[in-house]
């Protein structure tokens, strides 16, 4: 049901975006002199956005004395990101829970640690990175919005930062040492993200590796706006980068498309951006993204990557 309900979703925003477009079309004519160089350079980026989280799969695997080569680690986050973007919500961390088990004999549950270790380091960074960015843009106090802002990434941020430094509290763990198959799964998944944040060089080495990936959304944001013949100064290109990274909070659609765009539209006036900008450099964005996993698709079908990915696992 949670799976056409995405779809469903998708389709809605999809249709809610045509008919935006073709009420307000001279509002996106800028998208039509876009500099192909610029989208040559964000694709650049989104390949680079997908190995730096395959490196940061490789390094969270390391706890559980799991390895995996550079080039193996970007292959699987290229076709969980294939997942995420082209299936069903979830799709994408499923295909790579089942290869890791298959290949590699990472159980389920060490798997959802390393997932849920992903998640807190993430929206650690990127609500960090938000109330930063709400602090120099304090002028735009007086919106309703700089306020709701403000309350959800702090929220965020100290949630996160709690897990990050202390783990689970201990009366979860302790409440959870039952003999019942949920509450065992659940125990085993508290003391794998612990095992994690025990290891205070791999923490070190996650955050920058999410500092990096942070950076280049940024830029790929950057030269999206670019493109289009906008300007935007770094405080509001962090929140909007922030924003986009808090959208896979509400992660119902897949690769969150609509979810993050409306996120964004409700802070456009913190940002400084209209609804047809926000909307233009959102198209950009995915639009760009979806040619490089749509290319990475068809190498996949054709084998070449499904083959290499069977290989290197020998």
């Amino acid at each position: 049901m949670k799976k056409h309900f995405s779809v469903i979703l998708l389709i809605f925003f999809g249709i809610l975006l045509v008919y935006y477009i073709s009420r307000n079309i001279e509002e996106f004519r800028s998208l039509t002199f876009v500099n192909p160089i610029y989208l040559i350079i964000i694709a650049v980026g989104h390949l680079l956005g997908i190995y730096l989280n395959g490196l940061f799969l490789k390094y969270i695997l390391e706890p559980f004395d799991k390895k995996i080569s550079n080039i193996e680690s970007f292959k699987v986050s290229l076709i969980s990101t294939l997942g995420n973007y082209f299936l069903p919500v979830g799709t994408g961390a499923g295909i790579k829970a089942v290869y890791l088990k298959k290949k590699f004999k990472v159980s389920y549950t060490d798997f959802i640690s390393t997932l849920y270790g992903n998640y807190i380091i993430v929206f650690l960074i990127g609500s960090f990175i938000g109330l930063i960015s709400l602090i120099f843009l304090r002028s735009n106090s007086l919106n309703k919005q700089y306020w709701i802002l403000l309350f959800v990434f702090s929220l965020v941020f100290s949630t996160m930062l709690y897990m990050a430094v202390f783990g689970f509290p201990k009366w979860v763990i302790n409440k959870t040492n039952k003999k019942n198959k949920i509450v065992i799964l659940i125990s085993s998944i508290i003391n794998g993200w612990n095992t994690i944040v025990k290891n205070r060089k791999l923490i070190k080495r996650l955050i920058l590796i999410t500092i990096f990936n942070f950076i280049i959304s940024a830029a790929i944001t950057y030269l999206a706006v670019l493109s289009i013949d906008l300007h935007i100064n770094i405080w509001a290109l962090l929140l909007y980068t922030s924003l986009g990274v808090l959208s896979f909070l509400l992660n119902i659609t897949p690769g969150s498309i609509g979810i993050r765009e409306t996120i964004i539209i409700f802070s456009s006036t913190v940002i400084g951006f209209s609804v047809p900008q926000v909307l233009s450099i959102s198209i950009i964005e995915k639009g760009t993204l979806f040619i490089v996993l749509l290319i990475s698709w068809l190498l996949v079908q054709k084998g070449i990557l499904k083959n290499n990915l069977t290989n290197e696992s020998k």
